[in-house]
């Protein structure tokens, strides 16, 4: 019979320790990271290279979204939403996201504002991943919640 090594051993160990509890009940997991940088793409935004403290949500996100901008003096403010989907070699993340975009005459840089909740599937199946990110420029920076839907 062949063993695991291990590091291994004790990875699948803390694994399990982190996201069970005592009754075998999957708990939620806190999660950061940041969204990537944008590549090119046909009519999409795409975004690569993101970090993660779980491996599970590094992947390419693919991202539409559709915004009304509004103006209240030399503020403008964009409030966006659309679908997105970030796939990996375990599965895919499909889900929303809302938010706002925010600059000024004065302070030309935008400042995003999003949340996004994604549903599992493949290796993820019955997992939700509910996401906040903020940022200038890319990458932005997002904290969440990987938790157990239901």
């Amino acid at each position: 019979m062949r063993r695991l090594p291990p590091v291994v051993v004790l990875f699948l160990a803390l694994t399990i320790v982190v996201s069970c509890s005592a009754d075998g009940v999957i708990e939620p997991v806190e999660v950061s990271g940041t969204n990537g940088v944008p590549v090119e793409s046909d009519g999409f935004d795409l975004f690569e290279n993101g970090t993660s403290t779980d491996p599970r949500l590094v992947g390419t996100y693919k991202l539409k979204v559709e915004c009304d901008i509004t103006e209240d003096g030399d503020t403008a403010i964009a409030n966006c939403t659309g679908p997105n989907t970030m796939t990996n070699d375990g599965g895919s993340w499909e889900g929303t996201c809302e938010g706002t975009s925010t600059w000024t005459t004065t302070e030309p840089d935008h400042v995003h504002v999003f949340d996004c909740t994604y549903l599992g599937s493949g290796d993820y199946e019955g997992l939700r991943f509910v996401q906040h990110l903020e940022g200038i420029d890319y990458p932005w920076e997002y904290t969440g919640t990987l938790e157990p839907v239901g």
